[in-house]
């Protein structure tokens, strides 16, 4: 699989490293995302009854933090004279947001230009054959002019009006047939 650059090709799920599948997660949580909705379960919390310290838990029915903290509270109940009621604190649910990586911004210079300023700016004749431009020519004939770069962004080239120019369509397929 090929990445953009910038892009980890490890899934976006903290603590998973699994090679990634489709947008971003790994097969599993890809699956879980497409069935529920979600990659991840919710994560729920609650104060655990004996110590009060907040606990994640995926069962709603846990009510300590670890076995330690259950015995010490039945012990504790068990001796009391005054009833302890098992009364436990509401649950906290927090959801998973998943923040996607962003790609990193080129520092290329980029300008907006509409194909009448390419026109404008272009000689009345095509660079590449020396033959005039007609503009009133429909698109698809093939001494009709096309917009084309100069040098293209792909190799370095800048998204600015200077870099572009008006081509006959026929020039600009050899030029595209011969890259």
């Amino acid at each position: 699989m090929v990445f953009p650059p910038g892009l980890s090709d490890s899934c976006l799920i903290p603590g998973c490293g699994e090679p990634v599948h489709a947008k971003g997660l790994c097969r599993s949580h890809y699956d879980k995302q497409r069935y529920s909705g979600r990659p991840v379960r919710d994560r729920m919390s609650r104060a655990c009854l004996a110590c009060g310290v907040f606990f994640e838990t995926e069962r709603k029915d846990k009510l300590f933090c670890s076995t330690k903290c259950r015995v010490r509270w039945c012990r504790k109940r068990k001796h009391s004279e005054f009833p302890m009621e098992k009364k436990p604190t509401p649950l906290k649910r927090s959801r998973y947001r998943m923040d996607r990586p962003r790609k990193p911004r080129s520092n290329v210079p980029t300008e907006w230009f509409t194909l009448d300023d390419v026109w404008a700016k272009s000689p009345n004749s095509c660079i590449l054959c020396g033959e005039p431009l007609d503009r009133s020519l429909k698109p698809w004939d093939a001494m009709a002019g096309v917009p084309d770069w100069i040098v293209p962004p792909k190799d370095g080239g800048e998204l600015t009006l200077s870099n572009r120019i008006i081509v006959h369509r026929a020039c600009w397929s050899r030029k595209a047939s011969h890259s």
